[in-house]
């Protein structure tokens, strides 16, 4: 029969796409490779199965097509449409050649620790992606999480669930568990409520995993996990041997605490913590493990004081020019302008942030003009005291904004650049 719906397929698409073969298939469905007559791509192309094809399943599918064609994210699959074959729905997608990330796991075992964090930041941020617009996966593990051109995309939102969606249409219900045993939050295994917190459980486990080569508990208690009530310790990475920084350890045991309440508040916190080791080569960095005469900081971006769109550029451009102007000198080492933009407008305090990146000074400022004139004042903060230690306010007419903004960074990078000297060669007197 099935074999008879091959060719049904083959039949129903040959006017738009030309099917090349099976991918692979699963309980529900059978994903073809096939390619585009219209466009010079391959695709892989997903429909349900006749004998899969329940009223639940069904449901299943044509939700992770809903889902998965609303989010629009460079690291989630993305869906190019959708139809049906005799009644059964289809959707085709990006035919992705890489492997996923247990095909590595079973090849290698434990992954490079540049690859498996930038994984898991990868993923990381198209699950936060998929939060703040309701959507909860449910089925983060490696399987499900393809390597394409050095990067990650995350598929398969087949269980996804919006929390706001209804009790009754939620697939499942109370006490009955959905997803898959090992890699689903203590709530989840259970049956109950979940929220973005579980997904962010589950990624903890995959990067554990990457990480240590090894699931983090034994077989018995992959398929319910021990919740807040059991007494059991959330596994570390040190408890299995692995040796790099602390930072990370303390990271993923806080993802996959057993009580969601104890977990980082959002995906993103958690990718916050990594990202800046990302691009590490070896298993010893650790923004708090930084060269002798290294200094650590973080310049985040400038705020403006009021609404005016062109101060708002004027901000951003003396932001970028300080960040050039101090990652020039190599004492000191410097957060990248990807993370550090990520707080602005946060508000986390200084020590919080200081924490979370490893660094021990921050520079913050602000901007504002009236009328011809800008004022910036800039701040740099002993994140580890919490006091500041230099701060300066610079007056300009804006009849050249851009030789301001230049002469302004100029400025306060070098003053920068000169107190932490200063300070450095009192520390090592």
């Amino acid at each position: 029969m099935f074999k008879r719906f091959d060719r049904k397929v083959k039949r129903a698409l040959k006017d738009r796409y030309a099917i090349e073969g099976e991918l692979g298939s699963g309980g529900m469905a059978t994903v073809y490779l096939a390619r585009d007559k219209r466009l010079p791509r391959q695709v892989a192309i997903k429909v349900l199965k006749p004998e899969g094809a329940s009223r639940v399943a069904r449901q299943r599918f044509m939700r992770e097509v809903e889902f998965a064609s609303q989010l629009t994210h460079p690291h989630i699959v993305p869906i190019f449409a959708t139809g049906e074959v005799d009644e059964l729905p289809y959707y085709v997608m990006p035919h992705i050649t890489g492997p996923t990330v247990r095909d590595r796991l079973r090849e290698e075992g434990a992954l490079p620790l540049a690859d498996a964090l930038r994984i898991a930041t990868e993923i990381g941020d198209a699950l936060h992606y998929a939060h703040e617009r309701g959507v909860v996966h449910r089925d983060v593990k490696p399987e499900n999480i393809l390597l394409s051109n050095g990067h990650a995309m995350i598929a398969d939102f087949g269980i996804a669930l919006a929390p706001a969606t209804p009790v009754d249409d939620r697939l499942t219900i109370e006490g009955h568990a959905i997803g898959t045993p090992g890699y689903m939050s203590p709530e989840q295994a259970r049956g109950f409520d979940i929220d973005p917190r579980s997904d962010l459980y589950s990624l903890g486990l995959v990067t554990f995993e990457m990480l240590s080569g090894r699931h983090p508990f034994d077989l018995e208690a992959r398929a319910v996990p021990p919740d807040a009530g059991s007494g059991r310790a959330t596994p570390s990475l040190r408890s299995v041997g692995w040796t790099a920084c602390d930072i990370i350890d303390r990271a993923v045991q806080r993802s996959m605490a057993p009580d969601r309440t104890q977990r980082f508040a959002t995906v993103r916190d958690f990718v916050r913590m990594l990202e800046p080791l990302v691009g590490s080569e070896t298993d010893t960095p650790a923004p708090s493990a930084l060269p002798a005469a290294g200094v650590a900081i973080v310049v985040l971006p400038f705020a403006t004081i009021g609404a005016d769109r062109e101060d708002e550029f004027f901000a951003r451009g003396i932001t970028d020019d300080i960040l050039s102007r101090v990652s020039q000198d190599d004492t000191l080492q410097v957060t990248s302008k990807t993370t550090s933009m990520r707080y602005r407008n946060t508000p986390k305090a200084v020590r919080e942030i200081s924490a979370e990146l490893g660094a021990a000074y921050v520079l913050e400022g602000s901007v504002r003009s009236s009328g011809a004139k800008v004022r910036v004042v800039a701040q740099l903060i002993d994140a580890r005291e919490d006091k500041h230690i230099w701060a300066e306010s610079y007056d300009r007419t804006l009849d050249d904004p851009l030789g301001a903004q230049e002469e302004i960074a100029d400025r306060i990078a070098l003053a920068v650049v000169e107190m932490l000297e200063t300070r450095r060669t009192e520390a090592v007197a």
